[in-house]
């Protein structure tokens, strides 16, 4: 059976796996171990088991033109013509302004599984970053099912990625991952809910030219953003949304473009965790995402201390099975109620004219045994209680480490707009701040150092309460 070689990977040993592409039965794609030394775009003779034979290897150009034609049958065949519906007229009103750019980018997605092409995703570690990554993963899975293709799980790496900026440490990651891999197609890189933030700008000039990107995103745009220029950044702002279209929603939009598997659960856990103004629970919503809130901030709760980091397949493992998925969102209501409860005693209050502005050190109210909850999730949270106790509108600063979370409250969302509000602190404190971004209504701030975090935590008091109050 002739077969066209079109990714090796390097193995540990001898070794090395080959996705190999065969014209028969419509086109399938198998992984083959083997200690020859072969390379992409090469054809080769396999066995009925899928064994090489070394001495039927030869110049693929024939087969590579009869694979190109079957690729362009195999994304046009599975690309969806239609946008999807959710139900919910906002979403579905942005979503179809963004079908036409989604089918692109799900377009290059099969086109790199069509490849075997090296993928990696990177979804930010909150429940909007992970539901979405969820509901990509359930997709892909779908898809890989019913195309009786291989849709080459193997190439597919998926990194929680803490933090909302792409950094250079992240590029070279990136770069030495996809270098174990040779291919007839350059890998493809998938953002999932990170920020617009001018800190990304190192990160994305050292990959653009290594990889195609997929950037979907949902916070505001920022001039200076060089991701903005990415042949394939999908943001809600551009087309007449805004951060309530959350980016998990988004990458479920996207899965949504080649895949009918059912994702309103992954979908209800990214705009209930991002609150945004669709939020409602729809099967299962809100246990899953306080589930993800919880698994991405503390992994060992679920996986032990041998795990780090997790990803959509550590994910699916809880989900499928209930007795352990209800043990850990009990778990987590439980270990949430009591940090709320000691946070309400120990912060600190500053009045303004309009409101009032809360202030907390995060470290009076950490666990010794969890890092749940993760101090920016927490913030959100802890408003909610704020505003259900204080008469005033409320704006709440939480410190821990070289880390700064402030969340406003709907009231005040006009007055203060947090994107503002960060530039400012960035231009007055450019070497004392590190990064800095998010909402408008939800950003945070990374120091260089803690040692002058008072004074900065001072400054950024002075200069809501200064907004808070203008034109009272």
């Amino acid at each position: 059976m002739k077969g066209l070689i079109l990714t090796s990977k390097a193995r540990a040993g001898e070794s090395a796996s080959y996705s190999v592409w065969t014209p028969d039965g419509g086109g399938v794609i198998r992984d083959i171990d083997s200690t020859l030394s072969l390379k992409p775009g090469e054809s080769i003779s396999t066995g009925d088991e899928g064994e090489i034979h070394s001495a039927e290897i030869g110049d693929g150009a024939e087969l590579a033109k009869e694979h190109a034609a079957w690729l362009n049958e195999f994304v046009d065949r599975g690309i969806g013509k239609k946008a999807h519906s959710s139900g919910i007229d906002g979403l579905d009103t942005v979503t179809k302004t963004l079908w036409k750019q989604l089918s692109a980018c799900g377009a290059l997605v099969l086109k790199k599984l069509g490849c075997a092409a090296p993928i990696i995703v990177r979804f930010h570690n909150d429940s909007d970053g992970a539901g979405g990554a969820y509901g990509l993963f359930a997709s892909l899975n779908e898809f890989s099912s019913n195309s009786g293709h291989f849709a080459n799980k193997g190439n597919t790496v998926w990194i929680m990625h803490a933090g909302i900026s792409y950094g250079r440490y992240d590029a070279e990651t990136d770069l030495m991952i996809a270098g174990s891999y040779t291919s007839i197609e350059k890998p493809l890189l998938i953002v999932i809910d990170f920020g617009t933030t001018t800190e990304s700008n190192d990160g994305i000039r050292r990959i653009s030219d290594a990889f195609d990107v997929v950037w979907l995103d949902h916070h505001p745009v920022v001039e200076e953003f060089s991701g903005k220029k990415l042949a394939h950044y999908v943001n809600p702002w551009l087309h007449g949304g805004d951060s309530a279209y959350t980016a998990g929603f988004l990458a479920c939009m996207l899965g949504k473009t080649f895949s009918g598997v059912d994702t309103s659960a992954m979908e209800s856990a990214s705009l209930i965790g991002d609150y945004s103004k669709y939020a409602a629970d729809s099967e299962g919503g809100e246990d899953l995402s306080i589930l993800l809130d919880m698994l991405t901030s503390d992994v060992k709760v679920a996986f032990g201390p041998a795990v780090t980091s997790i990803t959509p397949y550590e994910i699916d493992k809880v989900v499928q099975d209930p007795g352990r998925m209800g043990e850990l969102v009990s778990y987590a209501r439980m270990r949430l109620s009591e940090a709320i409860g000691d946070a309400m005693m120990q912060m600190k209050k500053h009045a303004a004219a309009q409101g009032s502005v809360y202030v907390l050190d995060f470290e009076a109210v950490k666990s010794e045994q969890t890092k749940y909850p993760l101090p920016g999730r927490f913030s959100s949270k802890l408003l909610d209680k704020i505003t259900e106790t204080d008469q005033k509108p409320a704006v709440l600063i939480v410190h821990s480490g070289k880390y700064i979370s402030v969340r406003v409250g709907a009231e005040l969302a006009e007055r203060v707009d947090l994107v503002d509000v960060i530039g400012e602190m960035k231009d007055r404190h450019p070497e004392e701040i590190e990064a800095g971004g998010g909402h408008r209504s939800a950003s945070g701030i990374k120091l260089a150092a803690q040692d002058e975090k008072g004074r900065i935590v001072r400054d950024l008091v002075s200069v809501i309460k200064d907004r808070m109050d203008r034109d009272a």
